[in-house]
């Protein structure tokens, strides 16, 4: 372990890894503080209740988008490997490919999602169907931006990456923000979220992927369902864990409790969205090591390094602006400062664990992530009858943060010992 870090250290800061995800953040950081503005805009504008069910229609987006972070690593999978092996122009035939794959695979899983929605509302009551149509939409249209992104990941475009995500928030920003304006409903700000996805990825790459068919299709076959429904659902068990307390609080607070809990948990949660990027930059770089058959454990322990730092500077800024987050009147309305500091130290572990499931995926492991359904059932079992206030959620959820880090590599041991103890078929 020491020779490996000392490795690490003499590559220094010269090696693209570093470099690159310093560039890639200065504009990916940025992008998520918009992202949050909306959120703050949002708590001002509309009351405490009706602000309750706007974060609760949040997150149910942000469980239903999870699974594009899978998505995404398996197209731009596909795509940097058509890189590796064969330049830009190879990657670049493949545009067309990846957009039709996806569509199809919309077209079904947005009913599916739909009837999802609409059913979970409808037992909770607390979505309406409009809601729910909204939520729906917006996650459709939300992967059909996320194609422009493994189009630049798989490229190593890293640069015009960023630029495109920050103009993406930025769209998400002012279309939500006319929505709420204008309305003054939950439902006309998320609506005005709708339009930015296919803003940003017509204004970069126009319709030329959609309607222009490669005169050379790649040899490589694109990703197939097979391939994406193992992994794509062990990380929506993931995200279910790293919003576990949203599902208790959801499930057992009173709405005034919710809204003061979801006002909190608006700058922990944006942690997260805060440390993705690396994941972003650090994934085609390891396929890149694997398709030229070169080494990347380098790339792999600087990534969980890098993670670390920038999830802890995340946490240190939450710290330091507690009282202008939570107790000025440019803060979040009904944040509490205790909740927001337990909520945030909470995601360090997650986005470790995070990242050591995107390496699960690069090395094709991709039922791992899965077993955290065993950690997730038994947080929201012990906490389903008791009484708890937002403070009492937080400091639970936070002790479960670290169990789950420090369960996770012994769940990655016990996989594969679990598929030996497994019956053989004949």
């Amino acid at each position: 372990m020491l020779s490996l870090l000392k490795t690490v250290a003499q590559n220094g800061l010269s090696e693209s890894v570093v470099r690159r995800a310093i560039t890639l953040l200065a504009f990916t950081i940025p992008a998520s503080l918009i992202n949050l503005l909306f959120t703050y805009v949002a708590a001002h504008k509309l009351e405490p209740d009706e602000f309750g069910i706007f974060y609760a229609a949040i997150t149910a987006i942000n469980i239903l988008f999870a699974p594009a972070v899978i998505f995404n690593l398996l197209f731009s999978r596909y795509v940097s490997t058509l890189y590796a092996e064969s330049g830009s122009d190879a990657a670049r035939h493949s545009h067309f490919i990846v957009l039709s794959t996806t569509l199809r695979w919309l077209s079904a899983f947005t009913f599916v999602g739909l009837a999802a929605v609409v059913i979970l509302g409808v037992i909770g009551g607390f979505f309406s169907a409009q809601l729910a149509m909204v939520v729906i939409i917006i996650v459709a249209t939300s992967y059909f931006a996320e194609c422009g992104r493994i189009f630049l990941q798989g490229e190593h475009r890293f640069l015009t990456l960023g630029i495109y995500t920050l103009i993406w928030m930025s769209g998400r920003l002012v279309f939500g923000t006319i929505g709420l304006w204008v309305f003054g409903t939950v439902w006309s700000g998320l609506a005005g979220v709708v339009f930015a996805a296919p803003v940003v990825f017509f204004l970069f790459f126009g319709l030329k992927p959609l309607i222009s068919k490669p005169a050379k299709i790649p040899d490589l076959l694109p990703p197939n369902l097979s391939e994406l429904v193992p992994f794509a659902i062990g990380y929506a068990i993931f995200a279910a864990v790293a919003h576990a307390d949203i599902i208790v609080a959801y499930l057992m607070l009173d709405p005034y409790q919710l809204g003061v809990y979801s006002a909190s948990s608006v700058l922990p949660k944006g942690i997260l969205m805060l440390t993705l990027p690396i994941i972003q930059l650090a994934f085609p770089l390891m396929v890149d090591n694997r398709v030229k058959e070169t080494p990347g454990m380098s790339v792999m322990v600087k990534g969980f390094l890098l993670t670390s730092v920038v999830a802890a500077s995340g946490v240190i800024v939450a710290i330091i602006f507690r009282e202008t987050v939570c107790a000025s009147r440019y803060g979040f309305n009904s944040c509490d400062i205790p909740t927001m500091i337990y909520a945030a130290v909470a995601m360090i572990p997650f986005v470790l664990v995070r990242f050591l499931i995107s390496v699960d995926y690069s090395a094709h492991r991709d039922w791992v992530p899965g077993l955290l359904i065993v950690p997730l059932c038994i947080f929201v079992g012990l906490n389903l009858n008791k009484p708890l206030d937002s403070q009492g959620l937080a400091t639970l959820f936070l002790i479960f943060s670290f169990i789950v880090l420090l369960l996770y590599p012994a769940l990655r041991i016990a996989q594969p010992l679990l598929l030996r103890l497994m019956p053989q078929s004949p």
